[in-house]
């Protein structure tokens, strides 16, 4: 399957949509029962919004692609911070790039790897056997960032009882017709360690990898359900 720019493009479109939709669900405002593209809501799934194709299913499906994912800070984040931050601390447009090229490098790494050891292989190549795994991890606010990795060595300590928190947006595809199969959202704040975590560059990025991980350990349990089914 050929991913060209417009994929990507109705991708994004969709994850806007389905955010909007899952900030809705928490203000107790009812969610679309279906979707533009044919996928029915699924009640009481594990993450916040889960939309599915009516008949699909996934027990033929033991290898993944895995495309690179979109990721994005959430708007406003950036000046938020900085407008509370010195002239030391502040946020720069290049330290974004910085993270979020670094951010995905730790995704793309931590989730084949969690996916290959729960028995799902990541291939290149489409195959009635592959699921192709449209990612996105976007709303990311860091309680502490830190782009430098040499930054939080020289800082004393920064504590504070979380890394932050992130959105994940995983869409399924079948990697030979194209079809979409799934769309999930699931927002993931990071666990509360109290005021006893210095936070830099090594914690967020280990904060971060533990979600990614979380989200492969889900999406493999979730398959092999689907072939007990």
């Amino acid at each position: 399957m050929k991913i060209t720019t417009r994929h990507l493009s109705l991708a994004i479109a969709a994850t806007a949509i389905l955010l909007t939709s899952s900030d809705l669900s928490a203000k107790k405002v009812p969610l679309p029962e279906t979707t533009h593209d044919g996928l029915e809501r699924v009640e009481k799934a594990k993450s916040d919004v889960v939309y599915l194709l009516p008949g699909a299913k996934f027990s033929q499906y033991t290898e993944v692609i895995l495309l690179e994912p979109h990721m994005a800070f959430h708007k406003e984040w950036q000046s938020w911070y900085n407008s509370s931050s010195n002239m030391m601390d502040r946020i720069s447009d290049k330290d974004m790039e910085k993270m979020l090229k670094r951010g995905k490098e730790a995704f793309i790494d931590t989730f084949s790897k969690t996916l290959e050891k729960k028995g799902y292989p990541v291939v290149k190549t489409p195959g009635d056997s592959v699921l192709l795994l449209r990612p996105a991890v976007i709303n990311i606010e860091a309680t502490v960032p830190d782009p430098d990795r040499m930054k939080g060595m020289g800082r004393g300590g920064i504590y504070a009882e979380s890394a932050g928190s992130m959105t994940f947006v995983l869409e399924l595809y079948d990697s030979v017709s194209g079809q979409i199969l799934l769309r999930a959202v699931d927002q993931e704040r990071d666990i509360d360690e109290g005021w006893r975590i210095p936070r830099d560059y090594s914690s967020n990025n280990r904060a971060a990898r533990m979600t990614f991980d979380l989200w492969a350990k889900r999406l493999a349990k979730g398959l092999d359900n689907a072939k007990k089914e």
